[in-house]
């Protein structure tokens, strides 16, 4: 039997771990073994601790993303997979800056064409963000929207329908069919959830076209870097605050995306940073590490301002 893969795809911040995590504590796939592979751009691995369950195998790749630098890697993963774990399923949460036409050709190779089927590749998409992202990082965008059979848009709570339809608008250039998911994705229920990934009609023939594809359309990454920093030391309240300040003023160049477990006065955070927006939530543990996605970086003056705490 052919293991299914689904791709939990999208831009940086669109909300794919928090979609993954609510579909393991929900069991939407019942008493399927579900393996999940993770692959992060940075060095630093902060996922594997989001997603952290006893009831699952977890595969991390990271330092770089599984469509270019690390493809062997992901080929030697998945032929070890099929012959070592063999799940019934596995979901497959690319890097931010996933190209799409290079898993075509991965899901070609002699290790892996007899063990594995793509059941869907699922897009999430930041509402707010999307247009603006659109014109500055199209190549990905186009990538990961033109193969998607669903595309669940997130943060829709945090917009106003006149938003909302422009990104609708927006989409029908790159994907005329795949399902659209325009509410909160945290208020599917199970059933929602279930119809969403076992009714799949459109079924991905790996034909030779995606191939070439593939080949003669590489999108370069060499815009987008990025910088992990392990043990950073303890933060002020005044510390932190200067910190976003200083990211989001362009101090340390252009900041995409800043993710991590940081040590605030008495409390441990997880820090999201995306497109100018913090979010903190506070958790019992985890290590103090962060990883920092963007263009044009300063990582002499990053590291420095995340490894010394000093007094403001």
């Amino acid at each position: 039997m052919m293991i299914k893969i689904d791709v939990i795809t999208g831009f940086l911040g669109a909300g794919k771990t928090t979609f993954l995590k609510m579909l393991l504590e929900k069991r939407v796939f019942g008493n399927e073994k579900i393996l999940i592979i993770e692959n992060e751009f940075g060095d630093v691995p902060i996922d594997h601790h989001i997603l952290e369950n006893d009831k699952y195998t977890m595969v991390e790749i990271s330092g770089g993303c599984i469509c270019c630098s690390l493809k062997v890697d992901i080929i030697e993963a998945l032929a070890s997979i099929a012959v070592n774990e063999k799940p019934d399923r596995i979901l497959m949460e690319p890097s931010g800056v996933f190209v799409v036409e290079d898993l075509f050709e991965i899901m070609k190779h002699e290790m892996v064409v007899d063990h594995y089927t793509i059941d869907g590749i699922y897009t999430m998409l930041d509402t707010k963000h999307f247009l603006i992202n659109q014109m500055r990082y199209t190549h990905f965008y186009m990538s990961q929207l033109k193969y998607a059979d669903h595309i669940i848009m997130s943060k829709v709570d945090k917009q106003d329908s006149e938003k909302i339809d422009a990104v609708l608008n927006g989409l029908e250039s790159f994907n005329e069919h795949a399902k659209i998911y325009a509410v909160p994705f945290t208020s599917m229920t199970n059933d929602d959830l279930k119809e969403m990934f076992y009714s799949n009609e459109i079924q991905f023939e790996l034909e030779e076209n995606y191939i070439n594809i593939a080949k003669t359309e590489k999108v370069s990454h060499t815009r987008v870097k990025s910088i992990g920093i392990l043990q950073i030391k303890d933060f002020t309240n005044s510390q932190f605050t200067k910190l976003i300040k200083q990211v989001k003023e362009g101090e340390f160049g252009s900041i995409i995306r800043l993710k991590g477990y940081v040590q605030i006065e008495d409390k441990r955070y997880l820090v999201n940073y995306t497109f100018g927006e913090l979010n903190l939530s506070v958790v019992e543990n985890g290590s103090r590490m962060i990883t920092v996605i963007g263009e044009n970086m300063e990582n002499s003056l990053l590291r420095e301002s995340l490894l010394f705490s000093r007094k403001v």
